[in-house]
């Protein structure tokens, strides 16, 4: 379903109108707003007949003779009048719990990027729409196309600004963080029109595995990686790494569905026997069972509670909140903002074509590295050794300890050295799990670091950025790239 907010500037002239009927119609658009139509009422049927039968319309003729909005929201131009918009829209998000949408030409700037060729941006223009947006939990959607709405004059120089602009609440964004508004070409207008996409029903695969910061606390957490790591021995050391890891997955995906899957469905389970329990024990209070069964019911809760408040937080990667003081809803928040703006719904590629179909984007996405990079060279240009000779060179000794065996003391200290905080590697796994379970797995990450360090060559799954498995890596959770200590380059 498409939905698009417009400010057409006047609507009375028949080449507007079918300008705009063209493009609802081939935009196939099921839900439009129309902003500045500038229409007066005894007109509005007969140019509402001309888009169809099958459109139904809301209008604001009981506030503005001249039909200012036909289903939007629109701001006033002066800061003075716009802020009783600001209000209305606080008001409103006092009211709403449910996902909130909130669309079209604001008439105002937020950022000082959002003008440009015009007067300088200042916070007197600012301060009321940040305040509001603040109050109203209110966050711009992702978007593509053009990055300005709003364009004046037809010169080389002309003013430039973002004011039409798309929000949502921080429901809107955990129920519909797959969609995209998309700034499109202005037609007759001087605003461009904003298309959301929204993809109903849209599937979706499995995410890949990833390494959950709680499930350490775990009391079979060791339990399970220890069987996992007595599996799949194999001859190559690097591979019997790779496939240990991947059956410690198996093992702490079960351990995983087994105590902590359907997590928010199981807080509400909690909280409905806290309270059970608690009318029981109050009616009762020499019950000494019934005391017991609250305090146990106030563990478990405050144990999903934490264990949710973890997760939000890895997810969302914002690092500077600790644990511990009631930042769900915050990383709630921040962490599907970062799933909108990682994501890719829309792409245009170099014939202005949009691409929406995952298909068509993962192989555009191909096409652009595959030229970007390039093909592999039949032959390279050798070193000068003369010129080589003649510049500044290692001594002998200094040479000598570059290839001098890696110890296990090197080793243990870089992968301490790595913050728990940080992004896992391909494998999903960061280095809080091999901290937690280094004195499991530190024999084997130990022979498959001094193997890559002999041989020069990385396992193929762990080293996917190359063709070619002779490299100097800088990637995955158990490549010695990330072990800061060492600045070795291999042939």
């Amino acid at each position: 379903m498409n939905i698009c907010s417009w400010s057409v500037r006047g609507m009375n002239d028949p080449s507007k109108v079918g300008d705009i009927k063209n493009f609802v119609n081939v935009n196939k658009i099921s839900v439009v707003a129309l902003i500045e139509t500038r229409v007066k009422l005894k007109n509005s049927s007969k140019i509402q007949n001309k888009f169809g039968a099958q459109w139904h319309w809301v209008s604001n003729y009981d506030h503005s003779d001249r039909g200012r909005i036909w289903i939007a929201v629109y701001g006033l131009h002066s800061i003075e009048t716009r802020r009783s918009l600001w209000r209305e829209l606080s008001s409103l998000s006092a009211l709403n719990n449910l996902a909130w949408l909130v669309m079209g030409d604001f008439n105002s700037i937020l950022y000082s990027g959002d003008r440009v060729n015009g007067n300088s941006v200042t916070n007197a223009e600012t301060i009321d729409f940040e305040t509001c947006l603040s109050q109203t939990d209110l966050t711009e959607l992702k978007s593509c196309g053009h990055f300005y709405s709003w364009y004046k004059g037809h010169e080389v120089h002309r003013i430039s600004s973002r004011i039409d602009k798309a929000f949502g609440n921080s429901c809107w964004h955990g129920t519909y963080s797959d969609v995209v508004v998309d700034y499109m070409n202005l037609g007759l207008s001087d605003h461009t029109p904003l298309v959301m996409n929204y993809k109903m029903n849209m599937k979706k695969g499995g995410r890949p595995f990833k390494f959950f910061n709680y499930m350490a606390d775990h009391p079979q957490f060791l339990q399970a990686v220890q069987k996992g790591w007595e599996k799949n021995q194999t001859t190559s050391v690097m591979q019997n790494v790779w496939s240990k890891l991947k059956a410690v997955k198996v093992e702490l995906k079960a351990l995983h569905k087994k105590e902590f899957s359907q997590l928010e469905t199981n807080i509400e389970k909690c909280i409905r026997d806290l309270e059970m329990a608690q009318s029981i024990s109050i009616a009762n209070p020499d019950d000494s069972v019934a005391q017991e069964k609250e305090k146990e019911c106030v563990a478990k809760l405050k144990l999903f509670l934490k264990v949710q408040e973890s997760a939000y937080r890895q997810k969302s990667r914002i690092q500077w909140l600790q644990l511990g003081d009631s930042n769900s809803k915050f990383f709630f928040s921040a962490m599907k903002e970062r799933y909108a703006i990682n994501s890719i719904d829309v792409l245009y590629d170099d014939h202005g074509t949009k691409l929406t179909t995952e298909t068509d984007i993962q192989a555009e996405i191909k096409n652009f590295y595959g030229k970007l990079i390039g093909s592999a060279a039949t032959s390279l240009t050798g070193i000068d050794v003369p010129i080589v000779r003649h510049g500044i060179q290692l001594s002998a000794a200094d040479a000598d300890s570059l290839i001098i065996p890696i110890s296990d003391l090197e080793i243990d200290t870089a992968i301490k050295g790595i913050n728990v905080n940080k992004a896992p590697g391909l494998d999903g796994f960061n280095s809080l799990f091999f901290h937690k379970t280094w004195n499991i797995v530190k024999a084997d990450i130990y022979n498959a670091i001094r193997d890559f360090f002999d041989t020069g060559v990385l396992l193929k799954p762990i080293n996917l950025n190359s063709k070619n498995a002779r490299c100097n890596w800088e990637g995955g959770s158990l490549c010695p790239g990330r072990i800061h200590s060492w600045k070795k380059y291999c042939r």
